[in-house]
């Protein structure tokens, strides 16, 4: 009978934790996809975008907010957000199994390139001690190509 539950365990709980890796993927697109909306009305108003999260029209939890772009540290369990003022928003936590997601926006004064404009990129370490990072990235879009042509390695663009 032991024999048996641990068997079950062994199946289910990998099951599992690929379970709740999508789940929390998907929760970070929602917010960062309000996030941008977010930045887009701000826009509109002020005729920038903002790295102050707080002024936009859109609740993010205090505890979600980051200081920086890879933002996340080894206490925290779920995704952070960080936007820069140029007009690039990221949904980031700590670790390697974890993707980072970028949305770029573009207005006329942003200094973000026309080539990066309204992008929405995911990036997975190539050091992930996991497949579930990369297998998201690579199921959710096609290989990024920089300005060039070539394609960059880690990247996938998720038009």
């Amino acid at each position: 009978m032991v024999l048996i539950i641990g068997i079950l365990a062994a199946i289910a709980l990998p099951m599992y934790n690929k379970a709740v890796h999508k789940t929390q993927i998907a929760e970070a697109l929602v917010m960062l996809r309000g996030i941008v909306n977010g930045q887009e009305a701000y826009y509109l108003s002020n005729g920038h975008y903002t790295n102050d999260l707080t002024e936009l029209d859109i609740e993010v939890p205090e505890e979600l907010l980051s200081a920086t772009a890879m933002g996340g540290d080894r206490n925290h369990d779920r995704y952070v957000y960080y936007c820069q003022p140029e007009g690039r928003c990221y949904a980031s936590r700590y670790g390697n199994d974890w993707p980072v997601f970028q949305f770029t926006m573009a207005h006329p004064s942003s200094p973000v390139s026309a080539y990066d404009a309204n992008r929405r990129v995911c990036r997975a370490a190539p050091t992930a001690s996991t497949q579930l990072s990369r297998d998201y990235c690579k199921n959710s879009g096609t290989p990024y190509r920089g300005a060039n042509g070539a394609v960059i390695d880690g990247l996938w663009d998720m038009r």
